[in-house]
Parts: C-alpha cells; structure tokens; sequence
C-alpha cells in the first residue's frame, strides 16, 4: 500500500489515453481490503488492515483528493468507519483509523462531504470519548479541519458540540509531588505531566473546534445551551498554555455575539473573570476577541453594572495602550457604551477612564471613527453634575479642543454643545490657551446650524468674563463677521450679542471698527433682519463705537442708522437711541456729523412720545448742548429751532432745566441770529441761568451772551421789560461777592465780566424807551461809573453821575455803540454718567433679558444607543488543515502479531508547518536507518505541538 504507483489511481496517460488496465485489478484489490476489514473480528487483522488503510489515506497532498475519491468507491472509508468504532478500546488499532480520519479530513469540501456521508463524525465522537488520549487527539485535530470547512449538518454541529463541552468538562488534576521521595518523583513525575498536558492540549483542540462550529449562529445557540460556556470559561482561566488560553478567548468572543446568544442568557461572573484573564495574553487577535466580548456585553444594562462590580476599568484602559486600532476601537467602543448608565460617571472617571479616551483620541488613534466614539464617551460623563469640574482637571478642555477639528458633524457638535455649557463655569481655564479659543472660533464656520448657534453661544458665554485678551477679541470679531450662515435669523442675532459685548471691552470698539463692522451694521440696518432685543444691542454697540474715533462716514452712517431704529424702538430702545446719540456727540469729532436733520428728528420724536423718561429727557438735553459747544454749527442750530426745543425741554425736566439754559447761553455767546434766539425763548433760559447759578464760569458766560442779545435794538426793549437789567446788576453782584481770585482762569480775571455787563447796560441807555428801566435799579447807574473809572476818567462819583445824566438828556452818546461781546472759551461737552452694557438695566426689566440671552446653557443629554463593532477576522479558520500528530503514532505492531513483518517508518507528511505546500516523500532503507531517522522527529514533543498549533496562529 505505500509503495502503490500514482497510476494507480487511474491517471490518464500522456497522450490522454486510458490509463493501464491493472488499474482495476488494484481496485479489486483495496475493494477486498475493505471487505476483510469490516468482516473480520480478529484484532490482528483489524489493526493490520487499519495501518494499510492509514498509508493509502497517507498519500501526497497533490493526490489524496482521487485517492479519497477511490476509497470511497471500493467502500475503504466505511470500513474506517466500522474498524474505528467496533476499536475504541483497542490502543494500536484505534491509532491508526484515528490517524486515518485526520489523513481524511485534510481534503476538499466536496470530498469531505461525501466521506461524512459514511459516519465519519460518529466515529470520532466514538473515539473521542473512549480511545487513549494519543488517539483522542487526533480525532479532535479531525474535528477541527472538517468543521472548519462547514460540511457538517446541525445534527452533526450538535453531536460534536456536546462531545466537545463533554470533553471539556472533564477533571484531569494538576501533579501534585508534595509527601513524595525523590526516587518516587523522579519515576511518576514524566508520566503525570505528560497526562495532564495531554489533556490540557485535548481541550485547546476541541475548543478550536467550538470556535469553528460557533460561525454558525444556530451551532453558538446549540453550544450555549449545552453549557459549553462556563467549561469553556474555566478552561481559559486553568489553562496553562497560551494556544489554549488563545482558542478559548476566540470560542467566547464569537458566543457574546448578540446574533449568537439572543434569547439565551451568557452573562455570569466566570464569563467575565475568563475575558479579564484572556486579556492580559500578549497575542493581539486573543486581546481583539476579548475587546469584542466586552464591547457586546457593554451593551446590555446589566451586564454594564457586572462589569463595573468586576474591575473591568484597569483591565480595559489596559487594553486601550495596545499597539493595535481594533483594540483601541473596541476599548473607546466600550466606555462609551458604559457611559450609557446615569450615576456611573463618578466611578469611570476616578478610575482614570477620561485619560484614557484623551489618549486614544488625540494621540495613538488615527481613525476618525475611534476618536468619534471617545467624544460621545466624554460627552456622556459630562452628564453628572460633579463630573465637569473633574475633567476639566484632568485635561478636557484641551482633549475638546482637539477632537472639535473632526470632520464628522455629529463630533463637531457635541464638542460645541460642551463648550457651550463649560463656558459658563469654567472660563478661565478655557481662556487659559489661545489653541481653546480658536477651537470655538473654528466651529462658527461649521456648516452644520446647530453646531454653529452652540459655537456662537459658547462665545457669547466666554465674552460675559472678564478674561479675554485684546488678540482673542480681535479674532472673535473677525470670526463673527465671515461666520457662514448670517442670513439665518437666529445666529444674525446672536452674532450682534456677540459684538455688543466685545464693544464694552477696552480695545473692542477699535477690532469690530478694523475688521469693518461698522459697514456690516450698515448693511444690517438696510436688511432689517434682526430682533427687537438686536436692534437695541446695536444701538449699544454704535454707542461704544462714539467712544473711539470711527470716521466721519461711519459716523454719519451710524446716525441714520440710530434715525431708523428710533420710530419703531420701544421705551428701553428709545432710551438706548437718546444715549447713543449723547455718547456720540461726546466726541468733539462726531458733533459736526450729528447737527443734521437725524439728530434733531429724533429728539423730536422724543418730545412727541406721551411718557418719556427723565433720564431720556437728560440725554437729549446733554447731546444738544454738547451740540452748542460746537462754534461753526452754532448758527446752524438756532436756525433748525434747537433753541424752542432746548426751551421745550427744560419745561419738562427740572433736572435738566439748568443744562438746557446753559446751552443756550452757549449759543448766545456765537454769532448767531440774537433776534431768533430771544423769541424762542432763549433769554428766558440765560435769565434761569442767572437766578440759579454762581457758578464763575456762568456769570462770565451769561455777561457776554446778554451783552449780544442787547446789542441788537430788537431785543432791547422786551428784554428789558422782562429785567434783563436786574439780570446784568446780579452778575455783578455775585461777581464782587465770589471775589477776583474765582474767576482766576478766565483772564484777566472778573474784569471782562464787569467790562461785559457795563456795556450791555450801556447800551440800553441809547435807547430812550429802555432808559427808565435802567433809573429803576439805582445799581445799574452804578455799574456803568464804575467801569468809566475803570478807564481812567479821573473824576468824583458825583460829577460823573451830572455828566451821564446831561449825556441822556442831550443824547451825547448817540453814536457811540458798544457792539458784541468778546469771544468767550470754548464750553467742554457734557459726559453724563453712563455704563453702558450689561448692567443697562431699566425699570420695564427688559434689560435683564439681555444678560439672558448672552449667557445661557443648553441641556446636557446622554447618547443612549449603544456602539457595536464589527468582529474581529478570525484568522486561524482560513488557514490550511492542520497536520497530524505524528509523534506518538506506533512505527511497529504490538507483541501480539504471530508472524514476523518487516519493519517499516511511518511517512513524515507536512513536517514543515509554515510551508504546507511541501511533502517529505516516504523514507525507504534498512529498519534501523528509517527508526533513526523518524527519532529526529520526535525528540521534542513541544515542537510537533507547535506544528500542530501553528494553524491557529494569529487568531
């Protein structure tokens, strides 16, 4: 039988001819080999027609397919069949068949599936459960290569699934050598090891051969509920051997399938102290299959909180520094999931989990979907109340400012959703690295809406601290400006929240006016898409744009601007609008731009509105008179009637009656129309300036004013009626009492006061029908000596009274005119005191809902629906059979044969492992040169298990 000729096994010859006719005299020949094998019952013959069928089955790789093909048509693999079942307890015998159903194993599917058809798994499982533990073996190697071709039925799966948790189940105990002598241990010691190893490795083999069967979701069904998972959970914890250890981890990891175990319970306490155990293997498909396992428990509630209660944490951020993504994944697959339980969070983050997913996620992982999966973990523990400040200790602002770059929309989101919330707690460690500013700047170009108004928000959040530097301010004004999206009306909102508050920083006004803002608000106001709370945000902005020199251009385009909004602005917008104005004619710059129609249309309409506040009124009339210090717009002024509406004013507010007065002493001191002035009551205010105050600056300021209204003879008469002279004589009055040293800044001290007052009394003595108001207030006369001493006249106080008296009576002085008063210094603007930002708060309350808008959480929410990944490739099912065990494979008969045989050597087939390809051909010489050299082979039995394990290598 080992030396039959390939053209035996009916090869065509050369020329494609039939092959020899001998050919089926061999055929008759195996034919009655396998008759005499089923028929004979003397164990001699069975064991010698088992090794003949063994070394047919034997032959090269290249030719076993037709070999097989042969045998089962002379009915050779049948008689394998009876021989191996009717020889279990038969040690030679049952090596033989058993090594010739692995020989039986090793071929194509469509051949297997025939032998199969003949009982070959009941033989197996027979020897399986009976034969020596050499035998056992090789039937579990069989197993392992026909099942890992899928040929077998489900009655098959469920025959050979039972054998093999049976087989598992069974207790072989560790050596034990304590009590013994040493001749004792020395003799018993071999033979105990090799026992228990033997049985050890038996396991590995059919837990291989679960594995395979477990492909098959109703085999992983059939397994489970066999009780194959706890004898396979304690084999991969007793197991001393790594192949063992690395079998199991795959067996378990295709079972914590939910496709495998649904509606049959797996979680236990052993189950997961096996993965715990596999897990620290250093073979990465073994780690692969347990972070599976742990990933598809993760997803059940219960099994989360038996995970927890185990200790899985360290054995998962373990696995987390692994050099592999799958692991990697796997792990961020996991903790996410964990994170799904509200009251976890505290206990994964003391046990160093957030350090973990920032690890993966920003430096050994390179795979977006990893990185996605460590960001929906880290949102989900921000969910507890004290996990926050927690993380943010251990690093998360930095981690969130790095996984905000991801491309993936729902990541970018969340990032912003977090930084939304942890802006209003934690901004100053967020302002603490410029890199966390730009992260959220970053997000405003997202084109994704929802991440936009979150990233938008958490500025808005960040600009209420007072932490931002002058380079962050300028970048968040550039980013507001070019943000995607404008259109949108919410975020057009939010956009000006966000220049409202960045305007109230030092330099704030100056960024939003570089980067053009100034223009965007133009372009704002013509559009008209903004809220009733935005428009009064830019009326606060244009406000702190008057602060800093913005143009005249902008200036007056934030005039209409302000024209537009106050008609349709409500009472807290009116008085923004007032304000604003103020504020802007507070810049000496601006006031040349603001005497126009607009700012005198809207305090019009002001003074039209039924109520309007007293600090309102105060507004406008600090703006008007700020309008008055102006000497080229004086004229101007009181032709577009601002002296009626300073007049109107100060009747409505006793509070700014004296400012409104002072205005229009102002203005009298110009060259303006005197006449104008007077009729729209603008000395009836400078006479309220001289009654109340004693201010030097108003006594000067009044003197010279009444001395160019009286130097118009229209004015004279009514105005001395109305007591214009006991006005003059005051001044002076309140002049000597506040002494020269008060009026030191006004050069040369109270003289041109007097100078001022003496002429305007002066004057009024050319005209006759004003002189008798002048006889009236004896102090008058007074007055107009004293300052002709003043000149230097040199006469007595009585001689210069006849001297005046004869003038008036013979009109002496007809055609001397005293004319207009010297100019007076410049009065300052009027700033009245105004923070204007959030603190704005008026009495309606509105202004509180401003603080609201800018700063404001959104919800915290947990990502519920649990991860899965896909299974890791198994790579020991793709690899070639694996070869048989040859070492403890008999090279001669037992004692018991009665007739002398010629030794032969059993072929070495598939010695090397890594190259299965290659056959060693069958040694031929002298008995003693072949047992020499099959000893070679079987020196060391770690290698041949080696070989035989190889094919699970990897997986």
């Amino acid at each position: 039988a080992r030396c039959f000729p390939s053209r035996a096994l009916g090869d065509e010859d050369d020329d494609g001819t039939a092959a020899a006719p001998e050919n089926s005299q061999f055929e008759k020949t195996i034919k009655s080999l396998a008759e005499l094998a089923v028929a004979t019952c003397d164990p001699v013959t069975e064991q010698i027609c088992a090794e003949t069928l063994c070394q047919l089955l034997g032959c090269p790789p290249a030719d076993r397919n037709q070999t097989l093909l042969l045998m089962l048509r002379t009915g050779c693999v049948a008689a394998v069949v009876a021989l191996a079942m009717r020889s279990v307890k038969e040690e030679m015998t049952s090596a033989w068949c058993s090594l010739a159903l692995v020989y039986l194993s090793m071929c194509d599917a469509e051949v297997a599936v025939m032998a199969i058809s003949h009982g070959v798994f009941d033989a197996l499982v027979a020897m399986l459960l009976g034969s020596a533990m050499s035998s056992k073996r090789r039937c579990a190697a069989a197993m392992w290569n026909l099942t890992s071709l899928g040929v077998q039925s489900i009655n098959d799966a469920r025959k050979l699934t039972a054998v093999c948790v049976q087989v598992l189940q069974m207790e072989q105990p560790r050596p034990d050598r304590s009590g013994r002598g040493k001749v004792h241990e020395l003799r018993s010691s071999v033979k105990e090891n090799n026992a228990y190893l033997a049985e050890t490795k038996l396991k590995a083999d059919c837990a291989a051969t679960l594995y395979n069967l477990a492909r098959d979701q109703d085999n992983c069904r059939t397994m489970i509920e066999g009780g194959a998972l706890l004898p396979i959970a304690k084999i991969s914890q007793e197991a001393t051997t790594t192949e063992t250890k690395i079998k199991c981890a795959a067996v378990l990891s295709r079972l914590s399938s939910p496709e495998c175990n649904k509606g049959h319970p797996i979680l236990n306490v052993p189950f997961v102290k096996s993965l715990q155990s596999l897990s620290d293997v250093d073979h990465r498909p073994t780690q692969r299959s347990c972070i599976f396992a742990f990933v598809n428990l993760s997803c059940e509630p219960d099994a989360r909180a038996l995970l927890l209660e185990e200790g899985t944490l360290p054995v998962l951020i373990s696995l987390s520094s692994k050099s592999d993504e799958v692991i990697r994944h796997g792990f961020s697959a996991t903790i996410c999931n964990m994170t799904i339980d509200a009251g976890n969070e505290v206990q994964l983050i003391e046990n160093g989990v957030v350090d973990a997913l920032l690890i993966t996620a920003l430096v050994t992982s390179d795979k977006e979907d990893t990185r996605s999966l460590c960001a929906k973990a880290l949102f989900n523990l921000l969910h507890h109340p004290s996990a926050p400040a927690m993380m943010v200790d251990a690093g998360l602002v930095w981690g969130l400012a790095a996984i905000s770059r991801s491309k993936d929309v729902s990541i970018a989101r969340l990032c912003a959703n977090a930084f939304c919330n942890l802006a209003c707690d934690f901004a100053p460690q967020i302002l603490s690295s410029p890199a966390n500013w730009l992260a959220i700047l970053n997000l405003l170009s997202s084109n994704d809406d929802r991440t936009q108004k979150l990233a938008v928000q958490a500025v808005l959040n960040l600009l209420c601290s007072p932490a931002p530097d002058g380079n962050m301010i300028a970048q968040t004004a550039l980013a507001l400006k070019t943000i995607a999206n404008a259109n949108d009306d919410v975020i057009a909102d939010m956009r000006v929240s966000g220049i409202f508050m960045i305007s109230q920083f030092g330099d704030g006004c100056k960024h939003l006016i570089d980067v053009g803002w100034g223009e965007e608000i133009t372009s704002m106001r013509k559009t008209g898409r903004f809220s009733e709370n935005a428009a009064r945000q830019l009326i606060a902005v244009i406000a702190n744009f008057a602060n800093h020199d913005m143009g005249q251009d902008l200036a007056r385009e934030m005039v209409r601007t302000l024209s537009e909004f106050a008609p349709r602005a409500d009472s807290l917008g009116v008085r923004r609008v007032v304000n604003a104005l103020h504020l802007m004619s507070c810049n000496e710059g601006n006031i040349g731009v603001l005497v126009g129609e607009e700012t005198i249309g809207i305090i019009h309409f002001v003074m039209q509105l039924p109520v309007a506040s007293e600090d309102v009124l105060r507004s406008c009339v600090a703006t008007l008179y700020n309008l008055c210090t102006e000497r080229e717009c004086q004229s101007t002024l009181v032709q577009m009637d601002v002296v009626r509406l300073l007049f109107s004013l100060s009747s409505r507010t006793e509070h700014s009656k004296l400012l409104a007065s002072r205005a229009a002493c102002i203005l009298a001191c110009g060259v303006v129309n005197t006449n104008k002035l007077v009729q729209d009551g603008g000395w009836d205010m400078i006479k309220h300036v001289v009654e109340l105050s004693q201010e030097p600056d108003d006594l000067v300021r009044c003197a010279a004013a009444l001395r160019n209204l009286l130097s118009a003879g229209t004015n004279q008469l009514q105005m001395s009626r109305e007591g214009v002279v006991l006005s003059l004589v005051r001044i002076v009055t309140c002049a000597k009492e506040l002494g020269p040293d008060a009026f030191w800044h006004n050069a040369p001290g109270d003289g041109d006061l007097r100078k001022n007052c003496a002429a305007a009394l002066r004057t009024l003595t050319l005209n006759p029908s004003t002189r008798p108001y002048l006889l009236n207030e004896s102090n008058a006369i007074a007055i107009i000596l004293e300052d002709n001493q003043s000149k230097g006249m040199g006469m007595s106080d009585r001689l210069a009274r006849k001297i005046e008296t004869e003038s008036w009576a013979n009109g002496g002085e007809d055609t001397t005119r005293e004319g207009r008063a010297a100019e007076v210094a410049n009065a300052t603007v009027v700033r009245l005191p105004m923070v204007y930002g959030l603190a704005d708060a008026t009495a309606d309350g509105k202004a509180a809902a401003d603080a609201a808008v800018l700063r404001r959480r959104t919800k915290w929410f947990k990502i519920t629906e649990p991860v899965r990944i896909l299974e890791p490739m198994a790579e020991a099912s793709d690899q070639m059979p694996r070869p048989p065990d040859l070492e403890s494979m008999p090279q001669a008969m037992g004692l018991d044969r009665d007739f002398p045989l010629q030794a032969k050597a059993f072929p070495k087939v598939f010695l090397d492992h890594r190259m299965r390809s290659k056959v060693t051909e069958p040694l031929v010489g002298r008995p003693s040169e072949l047992m020499a050299s099959v000893a070679l082979h079987a020196d060391d039995e770690a290698a041949s298990h080696a070989a035989a394990g190889a094919v699970w290598e990897g997986g």
